[in-house]
């Protein structure tokens, strides 16, 4: 990796902490944090907007990445969600800057790359409603949604302190898998 690509990653990965912390904070604070000066700032992210867009395409790679390295293509589908998800919520902290621009959730482009990066997931949903282990009578874009809603939430409610971070795991299995009724015995 040349020193070009090491500038442009210290740059995001001091505007996630920045940023999480006070996203109202300037890019002269996400410079000084970085250990350079706005200028280089401004030579690789010229506007706020930029940088932000470019903290949101990072955050969209790594989660594509962490649901690739959970495998969901592979063994029991319940037990391949629980991988994804014991993958993917423990990033929330470090993506709790994206409350701050909801904007960025308008544009298409990114969108598109959210829905592909959960396409992995939504190929075990289809895995799991043609071999019973998962409703087949729920759409499974509905089911993406609402698996892909509760991390956003487990992220959200512990970034809030409602909950603890490492408790999120369960509960959005427990709520996807299972969900909010008192189970029921069966004769």
């Amino acid at each position: 990796m040349g020193r070009p690509d090491r500038t442009r990653r210290t740059l995001l990965d001091a505007a996630v902490v920045v940023l999480s912390k006070d996203s109202a904070a300037s890019l002269s604070a996400v410079a000084e944090h970085a250990g350079v000066g706005r200028t280089t700032l401004h030579r690789y992210f010229p506007t706020r907007e930029l940088l932000i867009r470019a903290l949101v395409e990072d955050a969209l790679d790594r989660v594509a990445e962490a649901i690739a390295s959970a495998h969901p293509d592979e063994g029991p589908v319940v037990d391949a969600l629980q991988r994804v998800t014991d993958t993917v919520v423990p990033l929330g902290p470090s993506l709790s800057f994206l409350h701050a621009e909801p904007e960025v959730y308008n544009a298409r482009d990114l969108i598109r790359r959210w829905y592909e990066a959960l396409e992995p997931v939504a190929e075990a949903i289809e895995r799991g409603q043609a071999d019973g282990s998962l409703r087949a009578d729920l759409p499974v874009k509905w089911v993406v949604d609402a698996y892909a809603g509760a991390i956003l939430t487990a992220w959200d409610t512990a970034d809030e302190g409602r909950i603890w971070l490492q408790d999120a795991p369960r509960l959005v299995m427990t709520t996807i898998v299972h969900g909010v009724a008192t189970p029921q015995d069966t004769p």
